[in-house]
């Protein structure tokens, strides 16, 4: 087998995945030449304390399995 059960397991039930409508933050990284080309988008909320936190992560990616791979696990 190529890849491990886990990185099957991954593959086949990502988790987070998709677009955030009006993200607080948006990171690209990758080459359209080549087709790997990895969205996170960030939305970003406060606690009850008033420090800034992750409310919620999603990303899209295109490419070959090894982009989802890394970021699932």
């Amino acid at each position: 087998m190529l890849y491990s059960k886990e990185v099957m397991k991954h593959f086949k039930t990502p988790q987070n995945v998709g677009r955030i409508k009006n993200p607080d933050a948006l990171g690209k990284v990758g080459n359209l030449t080549c087709g790997d080309v990895m969205y996170l988008y960030l939305k970003i909320a406060k606690n009850k304390a008033g420090k800034e936190i992750i409310k919620d992560i999603k990303f899209e990616t295109f490419g070959c399995l090894p982009p989802n791979e890394k970021i699932l696990i």
